[in-house]
């Protein structure tokens, strides 16, 4: 008791996956899912293995230039900064989500399960909807949800 967990090396790797724009796509959605994940459980740190990377799991190129994962890593902490977990969402069959409260706002985060689309349609209507990579989407009470994680703020 009294003792808190922490991951210190989460990534995802593929040796032959250099410049496959599906793999740093896959790698994006799990860095976001990642973090939500470890502020779900409870854990006190969610640590990616290497700025750099191994087997192509990093978050920068060599030259210093952000992939896709870095900005999924910047949208999450812009988003999920100081949150705290309300809820898991489990209202929607296929679609893995949680409620955090910001203190000034709610955000609800999803993603599909199964890799299908899912259509969900929320409780209120957001004041804002953005992507993995923190890009502003459409508001509205009725959205698809695919396999990159939105973020929905209420």
């Amino acid at each position: 008791t009294g003792k808190f967990l922490m991951n210190t090396e989460s990534a995802i790797l593929c040796a032959s996956c250099s410049s496959d724009a599906n793999f740093e796509a896959t790698k994006a959605y799990y860095v976001a899912q990642a973090y939500a994940s470890a502020i779900a459980e409870g854990w006190r740190a969610n640590i990616w293995y290497s700025v750099l990377g191994w087997r192509n799991s990093g978050l920068l190129n060599p030259d210093l230039s952000p992939k896709p994962a870095y900005e999924a890593f910047r949208a999450s902490r812009n988003e999920l900064q100081d949150a705290r977990l309300v809820r898991e969402i489990t209202e929607y069959v296929g679609v893995k989500g949680y409620v955090f409260d910001r203190g000034d706002r709610q955000v609800w985060m999803m993603w599909s399960l199964d890799g299908t689309d899912h259509a969900v349609t929320l409780p209120f209507t957001p004041r804002a909807v953005f992507d993995v990579f923190g890009n502003p989407l459409g508001v509205s009470s009725t959205m698809t949800v695919t396999l990159s994680p939105v973020y929905v703020e209420r």
